[in-house]
């Protein structure tokens, strides 16, 4: 049966199911109006606190079935504190344009792809002046990359796939958020790249590795100084084209010996047992 309750800016929607499916109630809850104004971001998510709350001190369920429309409340849930709390740091966050940049859209939209689910967010962008990439100063600070993935997310893919195929990886992952990357992103994050698809039907596609600088370290990098920084747990360095040129050839790595590197490290932690196996044959829904 479903369920509807209808509150000044949202309608909530639940269904009753044994199925645990927390990604595609995430995108349910997304059919509501999005609001990005903090107040009413906070107003929305107090209303599905006080739902849950609810829910809880009413249902008469078997505790099989309310233990699995708890959880998709809990991830709907979810995705409503953190819109709060990227609409609040968006408030806070400085949108002077750096040296080099002007401001673009002060309210450029983006879908980010977190362990609760996708969450739609807005935030400022600033533009190059010579041309070239832009900069949204909000993922910079807290550190999002460009493939649209939460940090969360990443580490837990690519952890998997460093210990069984990709393909199990992606029903793994389903299995536990009830989405995952398909097959090929998989791949791509483990190998720490980025596609980057133009959209005609005759597409090609290279690759970029996605990096996010402050104004300080892209200034610093200009005057000729080796920058240093993390970003999702990687280590990166910067510098001048000039000495990139002189080290390139100790520095160039081959994508197949890193295939060779991550399997040798699945057989060593024994991932690579005939029974591992069972994992492709797994049905993608319960």
């Amino acid at each position: 049966s479903l369920r509807c309750r209808r509150g000044a800016d949202v309608v909530y929607h639940s269904h009753d199911s044994h199925a645990f499916r927390p990604g595609s109630l995430g995108n349910e809850n997304e059919r509501a109006i999005i609001h990005h104004d903090s107040t009413a971001v906070e107003r929305d998510a107090r209303r599905a606190f006080d739902d849950v709350v609810r829910f809880c001190s009413t249902s008469d369920s078997a505790f099989r079935s309310f233990e699995t429309d708890l959880l998709r409340r809990l991830f709907a849930l979810g995705c409503r504190l953190v819109r709060l709390f990227l609409a609040r740091r968006h408030e806070r966050c400085d949108r002077s344009p750096p040296s080099g940049f002007r401001r673009g859209d002060p309210a450029a939209k983006r879908i980010l792809k977190t362990l609760f689910g996708s969450v739609e967010y807005v935030r400022s962008q600033m533009i190059r002046l010579g041309g070239g990439t832009g900069i949204h100063p909000l993922d910079v600070a807290l550190g999002l990359t460009r493939d649209g993935f939460s940090p969360w997310v990443i580490q837990f893919v690519t952890r998997l796939a460093t210990r069984m195929s990709f393909a199990s990886s992606r029903l793994l992952c389903r299995s536990v958020l009830g989405w995952s990357p398909s097959v090929e992103t998989i791949e791509e994050l483990v190998l720490g790249l980025e596609p980057i698809r133009s959209k005609g039907d005759n597409a090609t596609r290279s690759f970029a590795t996605t990096i996010t600088m402050t104004a300080e370290q892209l200034d610093a990098a200009t005057t000729g100084e080796g920058v240093h920084f993390s970003q999702n747990g990687v280590e990166f360095v910067v510098i001048r084209f000039e000495v990139f040129d002189r080290v390139k050839e100790l520095l160039q790595s081959d994508q197949r010996e890193l295939r060779m590197i991550l399997g040798r490290s699945s057989e060593g932690n024994g991932w690579d047992e005939p029974g591992m196996d069972a994992y492709d044959s797994c049905p993608e829904k319960p």
